[in-house]
């Protein structure tokens, strides 16, 4: 990030030994293959026809999906309840 002149921390060291994959064909690319061959990275795929190789991984992306999905509805409930309030005649709203 330096050579970008980017002043942000990033805590992170390096670069994997390995990245873990299901068998879709974004995962599939030469360009994926390309890029980690480039970097010394091994691509390992799960085996085909073995869903529940991936289970704990869905469940944490579905999991994180399901949590920012309640963030936002409660962020914008939030925003709709302060609006109310201020607009209320005890606030001298109409």
């Amino acid at each position: 990030m330096k050579e970008r002149e980017i002043d942000a921390s990033w805590p992170a060291a390096g670069l994997p030994d390995g990245v873990h994959a299901d068998n879709g064909a974004d995962f599939r690319s030469h360009a994926l293959a390309w890029a980690c061959r480039e970097e010394g990275i091994k691509l390992i795929f799960r085996p085909v026809g073995a869903p529940h190789y991936g289970g704990h991984i869905e469940r944490l992306i579905g999991a994180m999906m399901i949590a920012s999905i309640s963030v936002d509805v409660f962020r914008h409930m939030g925003r709709t309840v302060i609006r109310r309030i201020y607009e209320s005649p005890a606030f001298g709203g109409s």
